[in-house]
């Protein structure tokens, strides 16, 4: 009997112990699993839970950048009878070469063209002069040739071709009459310290074949037609920054300038000139500025020796400009435009030479030429020198 106790006792105490287990196996496997009031819930839509917004993109702000340069040119460069036998003109700037480089870049009015001696030197009335004057140029500090001028074909075609090939020689550019179609199809615009300069020449005409061309050859001179002149800045504005304007024009001896002078001036800054250079008359004419570009009228002879008053005296205009730059976006700012005076004066003694050579100068240093001093100068032109 107390065996039969005992064996129930050990069943019971094993039922005991197998449903503690699974009760307990029971109880770890729902403790692995979340109670369902703490099941995970979809997150709630915060502003930090929500999609960000495109970002926006800050405006870029382009490099501006900002280059000033000079530009300036010297008026009729006449190599009269005189003047045609020195064979070196290099003498004749040397008084006027620091302001002469004191530009960035400088034009030069070279008005009877160095054919050379193969074609006869000759002065007045039907120009042709040494090639030694260009070399004497290029050393004092000119940058490039305007050619437009009535003596352009004194000697015909061939003259011009020979002073082309003269140019290329000495690796002066030029402009304002040309060697073919090919030629003058080339818009000529040059570089000057990060600025695209363009250059365009014209004349009223020519002596010989006035508004004509000899042979029909319409490449060999540009003449002033408004149109066209309209149709070639307009050309050059996509092309340069800055455009200089050359213009052979007015009435010769005169410091007035005339109704067509002063016309043109204004259709032409309006149409995209920057700045007007003219030349022609052989005396200085005013520096006005239109539509906010400086207009030399006329610069009077550089170099020459025609003996009358105001015919011996010249200037080396000279003006400041400024490139603003913003991406593509370019605008030209005119700082400043000026004229030095310089004056024609027979002094330059040569040993073995009985007549005396002549030779540029500033005005300045001369004093008084026939009545004419740099306040006279000053009064006519409308500006001062820039030194």
């Amino acid at each position: 009997m107390k065996r039969y106790y005992a064996i129930s006792a050990i069943i019971t105490l094993f039922a005991v112990s197998l449903t503690l287990l699974f009760s307990y196996l029971a109880w770890k496997e729902q403790s692995l699993v979340a109670p369902k009031e703490f099941e995970a819930s979809p997150p709630l839509e915060t502003s930090l839970s929500k999609p960000l917004p495109p970002k926006k993109e800050e405006p870029v702000t382009e490099k501006r950048s900002e280059t000033t340069i000079t530009i300036g040119m010297i008026g009729d460069i006449l190599l009269h009878e005189p003047m045609l036998y020195y064979g070196d003109y290099h003498f004749a700037f040397n008084d006027v070469k620091k302001q002469l480089q004191d530009m960035d870049f400088l034009l030069a009015n070279i008005e009877s063209l160095p054919g050379g001696q193969e074609l006869g030197l000759s002065g007045y009335p039907k120009f042709n002069s040494p090639k030694a004057i260009v070399p004497a140029l290029i050393n004092s500090g000119v940058h490039f040739a305007s050619i437009a001028n009535n003596h352009v074909l004194d000697h015909g075609e061939r003259q011009l071709q020979s002073t082309i090939a003269t140019f290329k020689e000495y690796d002066l550019p030029y402009t304002g009459a040309f060697a073919s179609e090919e030629d003058l199809a080339e818009m000529r615009v040059v570089d000057v310290e990060g600025v695209k300069v363009g250059i365009l020449a014209y004349t009223y005409g020519t002596n010989l074949y006035k508004q004509s061309h000899p042979d029909g050859k319409q490449y060999l001179i540009n003449i002033i037609e408004e149109k066209r002149v309209v149709r070639d800045l307009a050309k050059m504005k996509e092309l340069a920054d800055v455009t200089v304007l050359s213009l052979h024009w007015g009435t010769e001896y005169s410091h007035e300038t005339t109704e067509l002078q002063r016309r043109l001036s204004e259709r032409f800054t309006e149409a995209g000139a920057d700045i007007i250079f003219g030349h022609h008359t052989h005396v200085l004419q005013p520096m006005q500025f239109v539509n906010e570009r400086p207009v030399f009228y006329s610069l009077g002879n550089f170099y020459s020796a025609q003996p009358w008053a105001g015919t011996n005296i010249g200037g080396i205009a000279r003006v400041s400009l400024t490139k603003i730059q913003q991406g593509d976006d370019v605008t030209i700012q005119i700082n400043d435009a000026h004229l030095h005076p310089t004056a024609v004066t027979q002094d330059m003694q040569f040993p073995n030479e009985k007549k005396a050579r002549l030779r540029v100068r500033s005005l300045a240093d001369v004093g008084n030429v026939l009545g004419y001093t740099v306040d006279k100068v000053e009064e006519i032109v409308g500006t001062t020198s820039w030194e």
